[in-house]
């Protein structure tokens, strides 16, 4: 459920079958574009949100990218940062091969990551 940066054109509306929760956005003008869809929520511990309806569930496992928003606090930060790091032997290059890692070093160099820092991080955190 990935959220390009849509022109203002954009719309969005309500699902009808998903009353209040799932919302579609679209370009009208645009039918090639597919929809990204928003599923609003307020208290995690809701069980309608953590146990969701399989029609919300649907469309959440056939997205192609799924975003979500997370409150960051310093223990959040301390657990992330945990289940981050690769534990034992293997580092990301031998979990994506030389050719992969050495491309990924390339691209991340610019935003501060060098290749030591990398070799510890797991694969869905790169």
């Amino acid at each position: 459920m990935a959220f390009p940066l849509l022109p203002a054109q954009a719309t969005a509306k309500e699902i009808r079958q998903y009353p209040s929760r799932l919302w579609q956005v679209s370009m009208p003008e645009a039918p090639s574009v597919k929809p990204s869809y928003l599923l609003g929520t307020m208290h995690l511990s809701d069980p309608t949100i953590v146990n969701l309806p399989p029609h919300i569930e649907q469309v959440v496992k056939s997205a192609a990218s799924y975003t979500m928003e997370v409150k960051l606090d310093g223990n959040s930060y301390k657990t992330l940062a945990n289940l981050s790091v690769l534990k034992g032997p293997k580092t990301l290059s031998d979990l994506v091969g030389p050719d992969t890692f050495d491309q990924l070093v390339s691209v991340l160099k610019s935003r501060g990551l060098n290749r030591y820092g990398l070799e510890r991080m797991k694969p869905w955190v790169v």
